[in-house]
């Protein structure tokens, strides 16, 4: 018979448990670390910029920060049908150090629009690109450290990151 601790972790109700064990066939896990989560800066934002921050965690797969979209369809998964509302979400939480624009929307070919992409601060940014034959083309210059080190204080817009 195992300690209890082998045994809580076999319980599938427990933290650890099989719910954890296969989080990534449920649908993923969000993490906020506890530091960004207890700033200053995040308990200033509004309900509407909290979803949507949400909404950038949730399409985060681990390897993709940098290529995260704040599209009206997406964020109307997550509750928000205003396409004011996001914009001013987006706004506050680029202004609060919580996202960074990673590429500027644009007309694309075909006359189709290309979305604006963001990134998580507290991460680094991933190289993003896409695959043109055999060259490999980066549409987002990733980077070695997380783009924001510090939420001890209020956000002072030091974050140098320039979108493609």
């Amino acid at each position: 018979m195992g300690s209890s601790g082998t045994q809580g972790r076999k319980n599938e109700y427990c933290s650890q448990g099989g719910l954890w064990s296969d989080w990534k066939h449920k649908g993923g896990i969000l993490q906020i670390p506890t530091w960004v989560f207890m700033c200053d800066d995040f308990k200033t934002l509004n309900n509407a910029s909290v979803r949507v921050l949400i909404a950038l965690l949730c399409q985060y797969n681990g390897a993709n920060n940098g290529d995260l979209s704040a599209t009206k369809a997406e964020m109307i998964k997550h509750g928000i049908r205003s396409s004011d509302t996001i914009n001013r979400s987006v706004k506050e939480l680029i202004e609060h150090g919580f996202i960074v624009k990673t590429r500027n929307g644009y007309a694309g070919v075909d006359g189709r629009r290309m979305c604006s992409l963001y990134a998580l601060t507290w991460l680094r940014v991933d190289d993003i690109g896409i695959k043109s034959g055999d060259k490999w083309i980066p549409t987002v210059k990733g980077t070695k450290r997380a783009l924001r080190l510090d939420f001890s204080g209020p956000y002072d817009g030091s974050i140098q990151y320039e979108a493609a």
